[in-house]
């Protein structure tokens, strides 16, 4: 673990459990911890953001919300390759971003991008020296109907063609569904890849606004792994 910069402040329990999430997987036999966070402006939180990267280390990692423009230089985060999509206000979305750890000795490339969900390809070699491939759909679900029922129907469509070519890949399927959890689990089954819901730290599946408990709208789905995900 790396030691916090001096600058940087130890995050408040009430921005952790308001700004970020954080959920363990097991891919074969490696551990990767997914932070998973809805930030509502990358820059806003970039020093909690950071002293989290520094304190878990996750291998993978999902942002949405970032907010950042073409205007805005590329987003760095220090010991991570992040790819995104930029915040287009014509175009919808807001700024969505993956990453992966730099020493994990894994890749990741961009593969489809649009503005509200984001496919990248992630792929290295495992300790066993077997060859680990996922393909991470990264996304923020927008609530107006119209709208979610084009970009659920555009993410189911994907997940099918890329199983059907990719039978023995790792499909992800994570970020802000915009859905509870039981609408959410009813999309994931429907799309046919056999996706399922990983359980989270957060087991009642809530999440707390402005001080109260909501609903959660933010999920991971997985497919192709050998042990159920852990959170």
């Amino acid at each position: 673990m790396s030691d916090v910069p001096r600058q940087q402040k130890p995050i408040s329990a009430p921005v952790i459990r308001r700004k970020i999430k954080v959920l363990v997987t097991w891919i074969g036999f490696i551990e990767y911890a997914k932070a998973y966070n809805n930030l509502q402006g990358i820059k806003s939180v970039k020093d909690q953001l950071e002293y989290m990267l520094n304190s878990y280390q996750p291998v993978l990692l999902t942002l949405q919300e970032t907010m950042l423009t073409d205007k805005s230089s590329r987003c760095r985060l220090q010991g991570y390759t992040c790819v995104e999509v930029k915040h287009k206000i014509k175009k919808g979305g807001r700024g969505l971003l993956t990453a992966v750890r730099n020493t994990a000795g894994l890749t990741i490339s961009e593969y489809r991008s649009n503005p509200y969900w984001m496919a990248t390809k992630v792929s290295g070699t495992l300790t066993s020296n077997n060859k680990i491939e996922m393909m991470v759909i990264n996304v923020h679900i927008p609530s107006s109907s119209t709208k979610k029922k084009q970009v659920t129907e555009q993410i189911a469509t994907f997940a099918r063609n890329y199983k059907l070519k990719h039978p023995g890949h790792i499909i992800l399927v994570m970020g802000d569904f915009n859905m509870k959890t039981d609408a959410a689990v009813k999309y994931t089954t429907k799309i046919g890849v056999g996706l399922q819901r990983a359980k989270t730290m957060n087991s009642p599946g809530s999440r707390v606004v402005n001080g109260k408990i909501g609903n959660m709208i933010d999920h991971i789905m997985y497919s192709g792994i050998t042990h159920r995900p852990l959170g």
